[in-house]
């Protein structure tokens, strides 16, 4: 959510927290098992982010979290 990450932004809370919570709300809102209906069909799926490097990225979290679903998932960070 923008209030979550506005808060990581000004420092209200640790990557870690971000994190924490970032996931919480993933699964709460169901919204891996969305993501896998509506696309796991596709060969290629491309998840962008304007950050430089998925270590601090809400991208790398989900992507993790798609893994937890599809073990053999392959992952590749650009």
């Amino acid at each position: 959510t923008k209030d979550l990450l506005d808060e990581y932004k000004k420092k209200k809370i640790s990557w870690q927290e971000y994190e924490n919570e970032y996931r919480r709300i993933m699964i709460n809102r169901g919204a891996v098992e969305d993501f896998i209906n509506k696309y796991l069909h596709k060969s290629h799926i491309c998840l962008l982010c304007s950050e430089a490097t998925a270590h601090y990225c809400h991208r790398r979290i989900f992507s993790e979290l798609l893994q937890e679903k599809i073990p053999n998932l392959k992952v590749i960070h650009l």
